[in-house]
């Protein structure tokens, strides 16, 4: 699913407008209707509602809102809030189809807000106030109405955008005046904002409603990113080859681990071997295969008389490679890696100390080529690009090293994000807490390269990797528990799902045009 600018969705709805055709007061109709279909669904057993309206189109669809809570018996309480005295017509005619006036309060200054004494704590509150289509941050007494409404403990719903809130830019430098939503309903096409860190508390949980924006428009738009849904999955997997065997399906070398490490070594192992590839062959120090064998029969391993690993060039006869997890930093490893930079020609995935290492030696960032897929989280992102001051910057910054150095990132956080050498964006959309635990991020390394081993392209295999991750940490958190559960237990999450997936069964990623 794209994400696209506030731009291109303004421009969407002039085309839906001018094309279906449809006027934009029924246009307006149908997406409000949208909302108030999710709240009859989500709040059936409430009946008091409160509905803060500016004076624009979001105020419009707040009214339309009001207007269908009033027909289905709902209490309903609405304070039209005129910090601007541009009132758009849509507002003014959806004002004057409201059944009953009487609920009506009108906040123009600070004085007013005495009125809003009459909110009660079971309320639930619509923000109607300001929408996406905003340039600037709230000010003036429109500010301090906000901040006034986030220290209510009352459930907020957010309509299009919480007041407030940039779509495309961050707004960290104006936070006390967001709206702090529990429910963030979008119209047609995510928001890049719903996918930053750093706008976490503003969002809650968050709806795609489609409302019929003409979509061969849509189709054609340059995306600021793409959301990783079950039809980007379903297009990318293939199928296995009935008559295939495991030198088909490609061979994994793995160099991971060192002294109080070698466990990052055996998930990477275990991530590859339950990624379909043929075979997996680890580097191990001979005093250890032994215990190794004994918890991954199946793997291949590759002893080495050294505790650390000092010479990397055997994964250049893999057909596709996993360096970093526990790898160790000393002066031999980093040669090594160095030499293995200057000669890779296979897709190799670097993780974890192989980044620790690139980015003390930042000289050796010219060496990366398109076939390298780096995987930090965002310590040893900092490390490799600097400092950030949002996260927008942040994903500036990450396109412009890839694009640079010719390489792919996946940038491991809520809602990991893939950048290309081309400055694509692609979100993954699953993964929980269930994640946020040593070790996952090997797991993840081991599968993606697996995957590569199999003939994936750098791309399909990123967003195969991560979804799959994703989904698998769910429904281990789900049937297992989010507190106990141990990484190597992820295992049993890609089992169920790439088995889903192979039936063509894609529930296990969120399906956001549906409420």
């Amino acid at each position: 699913m794209k994400i696209l600018s506030i731009e291109d969705i303004r421009k969407a709805d002039e085309y839906t407008i001018k094309n279906e055709p449809i006027d934009s007061i029924d246009l307006m109709e149908r997406a409000a209707s949208k909302c108030f279909d999710f709240i009859q669904k989500i709040f059936v057993n409430f009946n008091s509602f409160v509905i803060f309206a500016g004076t624009g189109n979001n105020g419009g669809d707040g009214l339309v809102i009001a207007r269908k809570l009033i027909e289905n018996g709902k209490d309903i309480k609405i304070f039209i809030c005129e910090f601007s005295k541009n009132f758009s017509a849509d507002f003014l005619t959806n004002l004057n189809r409201l059944p009953d006036k009487n609920n009506i309060v009108k906040i123009q200054n600070l004085n007013d807000f005495e009125k809003l004494k009459i909110l009660d704590n079971n309320d639930i509150i619509i923000d109607a106030l300001l929408g996406s289509g905003i340039s600037r941050a709230p000010d003036d007494w429109l500010a301090e109405l906000i901040k006034y409404l986030n220290h209510l403990n009352n459930i907020k719903i957010a309509i299009d955008m919480p007041s407030g809130l940039f779509a495309d830019k961050t707004s960290k430098n104006h936070c006390d005046r967001i709206v702090k939503a529990n429910y963030t309903l979008a119209f047609e096409v995510p928001r890049l904002a719903f996918f930053m860190p750093e706008n976490y508390d503003y969002i809650g949980d968050w709806k795609i409603l489609p409302i019929g924006l003409d979509h061969n428009f849509i189709n054609n738009c340059e995306p600021l990113a793409t959301m990783i849904d079950g039809q980007e999955i379903s297009k990318r997997l293939k199928k296995r080859n009935k008559f295939g065997h495991k030198n088909i399906f490609g061979h994994v070398g793995i160099a991971a681990g060192s002294p109080g490490k070698y466990g990052a070594g055996l998930l990477a192992t275990l991530g590859a071997l339950k990624s379909g590839a043929g075979l997996v062959s680890t580097i191990v120090p001979e005093k250890l295969v032994p215990a190794y064998l004994s918890k991954l029969p199946e793997s291949l391993t590759l002893p080495i008389d050294t505790a650390n690993i000092e010479d990397l060039s055997i994964l250049h006869n893999y057909d596709a490679a996993c360096i970093g997890p526990g790898l160790g930093t000393d002066d031999f490893t980093a040669n090594a890696l160095l030499d293995y930079l200057l000669n890779c020609k296979k897709p190799t995935v670097l993780d974890a100390d192989a980044l620790n290492i690139l980015s003390k030696h930042n000289d050796w960032y010219s060496f990366l080529n398109n076939n390298f897929i780096l995987t930090p989280h965002p310590g040893e992102l900092k490390r490799l690009i600097g400092e950030w001051n949002d996260d927008f910057e942040k994903l500036e910054l990450v396109k412009n090293f890839c694009k640079k150095y010719n390489c792919t990132i996946i940038i491991k956080e809520h809602n990991s994000k893939i950048i290309n050498e081309n400055g694509q964006i692609f979100i993954n959309i699953t993964g929980d807490d269930t994640l946020s635990k040593g070790g996952s991020g090997d797991i993840l390394s081991g599968l993606l390269a697996g995957l590569l081993a199999q003939n994936y392209s750098r791309l399909d295999a990123c967003i195969l990797a991560t979804c799959l991750h994703g989904a698998a940490g769910e429904w281990c958190g789900n049937k297992y528990s989010h507190h106990a559960i141990t990484t190597s237990q992820l295992a049993k999450g890609i089992e169920k799902i790439f088995n889903n997936w192979e039936h063509n069964d894609f529930s296990q990623i969120s399906d956001f045009s549906q409420i």
